[in-house]
């Protein structure tokens, strides 16, 4: 998710143990760490997936992301639910990870619909980000 506002420690926690999400997490080592997570959303009258991941140090390996998110889309295409996100446009990296994994970007032109979803949904604009979705049909 794209949240820029600070939050102070107890509101974090407590959101942390009180949302919908799957939470994993993926032990490189003993100090290194992937966290996974992914929600299943009902918003203007449609159920979506959302999904992210960070980590707790820099340089994460590319490969090992890779694996992760074929083990969570394997895990979520019984769903059959659309899986959509947003991309830094300034992350290329990860924005041709999506696409190799089956993303398709979204935009006015091939679907409105879905366009003002992401748009509303993430509170980011499509200059600054990729609009993104994935299907499992």
């Amino acid at each position: 998710m794209v949240n820029k506002k600070n939050i102070n420690s107890i509101n974090h926690y407590s959101w942390w143990f009180e949302n919908d999400r799957n939470i994993f997490f993926y032990k490189l080592d003993k100090d290194k760490k992937i966290y996974f997570w992914d929600q299943v959303v009902n918003y203007n009258y449609k159920s979506f997936i959302v999904a992210g991941w960070h980590s707790n140090y820099k340089k994460t390996n590319l490969y090992i992301i890779l694996f992760l998110q074929k083990w969570q889309i394997s895990r979520l295409k019984s769903k059959k639910l659309p899986w959509i996100a947003v991309v830094k446009k300034n992350n290329k990296m990860i924005y041709k990870l999506c696409k190799y994994l089956g993303y398709r970007e979204i935009n006015k032109n091939n679907s409105i619909k879905w366009y003002q979803i992401i748009k509303k949904f993430f509170g980011v604009k499509n200059k600054d980000f990729y609009y993104l979705k994935l299907n499992f049909n």
